[in-house]
């Protein structure tokens, strides 16, 4: 909820510096949150120099005035209000006008004097509220340095500072809010104050340390998962590689295999050329041989030296000159094939008579078979007509059929009688 923190400062000297926080006298601050390029949202009363002055006359004055009966060392002497504004995220028109009236309610309230006023727009942070653990943004606030002044005890923070005194100084915010604002200062949630701004930082501060350490636990668990994730895609990987070595291995082998394909084709096409001049010679050496052929077909008047001069013309031509040798064996060549010749023309004569004798036999055989077929089945024509009008008279003369049956079978009995 919103309610008034206090500090405690011995001297001015003392609370030099919160002075320079108050009045912005500083190039640079430690507060990281203080953005310089709103410092026209700030208002102060006076200077820093004038409320280090005004702090040493008051507490002067009211030394004089009720002079203390000892001075201690550690002598609180001044004090530090802490006001923000009633709502965070309340417009800052509504807020300035509170905080104005509230520092003009501590001028008029009894028991303290107030030297020093700076109302700070500048500071604005969000930080972790340490109950809702909900990150808020920071309220427009005032800071307020007063010198307590106790009737009968003069400038005696331990007589001023008591909870007396924070139950009034809070009802007095209540009853500006309430004519200013129309609402309460204080919410009624019973949440306790966080004190001045520098410990709600800091309790902010470890809000967000826990927050983080929650965040870095499930980093690392993930972190851990992570590792795991890695360490199974390693092992995917390692049996990958090993499929990728056996794949190579396939296919160095598949090469291998080609490259032999490739030499047994390469020897293969050696072994056919060969072939084909093989069978180049074969063709020309078939081509000489034609000439036996040739000379099988010449007819049979032909004269031995017709056949010579045949075989010469179909080797050699008409105005090729050979040697006597060549021309000598070409000579014997056709007189051997002119003797072949002969014996194969008798040969061809011999299977035509033979051929044409064995036809005429077949001929004769077929002839005579298809002659006893015809005779065989005119029998049988005679023989199922006469069955035919034996059954036609036993169908239509049942008794005289009847009668020459009997008679035949006794001729028939009398014949084999005798």
């Amino acid at each position: 909820m919103a309610s008034v923190t206090i500090q405690k400062w011995s001297t001015a000297a003392a609370c030099g510096g919160q002075v320079n926080h108050i009045y912005r006298t500083r190039e640079h601050y430690g507060n990281t949150d203080i953005d310089k390029s709103l410092a026209d949202y700030n208002e102060m009363a006076g200077t820093a120099e004038d409320a280090r002055t005004r702090i040493r006359e008051t507490i002067a004055r009211v030394d004089a005035a009720t002079p203390p009966k000892r001075v201690r060392a550690d002598r609180k002497t001044i004090a530090e209000l802490c006001i923000p504004a009633p709502r965070a995220g309340m417009n800052d028109e509504d807020a300035r006008r509170f905080l104005t009236a509230a520092c003009m309610a501590l001028v008029d309230a009894p028991g303290m004097h107030v030297v020093g006023i700076g109302l700070h727009g500048d500071e604005v942070h969000e930080y972790v509220d340490p109950d809702s653990k909900s990150r808020v943004q920071s309220r427009l606030h005032v800071h307020v340095l007063v010198v307590p002044d106790v009737p009968g005890k003069g400038c005696n923070m331990k007589s001023w500072l008591t909870k007396a005194r924070y139950s009034e100084i809070n009802r007095l915010m209540d009853k500006v809010c309430m004519k200013e604002l129309g609402y309460s200062y204080q919410d009624g949630t019973k949440s306790r104050s966080r004190g001045d701004v520098e410990r709600v930082k800091a309790e902010s501060l470890r809000a967000e340390a826990a927050e983080l350490t929650a965040k870095i636990d499930n980093l690392r668990h993930e972190a851990a998962e992570l590792d795991k994730a890695r360490q199974r895609a390693c092992q995917d990987a390692a049996r990958a590689t090993q499929e990728a070595d056996r794949a190579i291995a396939r296919a160095r082998a598949a090469e291998r295999a080609q490259r032999q394909s490739e030499a047994a084709q390469r020897q293969s096409e050696a072994l056919t050329k060969a072939a084909e001049q093989r069978a180049d010679e074969l063709r020309e050496e078939i081509d000489r041989l034609d000439v036996v052929r040739e000379l099988s077909a010449v007819p049979e008047n032909t004269t031995l030296r017709d056949a010579k001069a045949t075989a010469r013309k179909s080797l050699i031509g008409d105005n090729v000159t050979l040697p006597r040798r060549e021309f000598e064996s070409i000579c014997s060549l056709a007189e051997t094939c002119w003797t072949n010749h002969t014996a194969v023309l008798q040969m061809q004569r011999e299977k035509s008579d033979a051929e044409r004798a064995a036809q005429w036999a077949e001929e004769r055989a077929e002839q005579r078979a298809r002659q006893i077929s015809l005779d065989e089945a005119r029998e049988h024509a005679k023989r199922d007509a006469r069955l035919g009008r034996y059954e036609r008279m036993e169908q239509e003369f049942p008794q005289a059929f009847r009668e020459m049956d009997a008679r035949l079978t006794r001729a028939v009995e009398h014949d084999l009688v005798r």
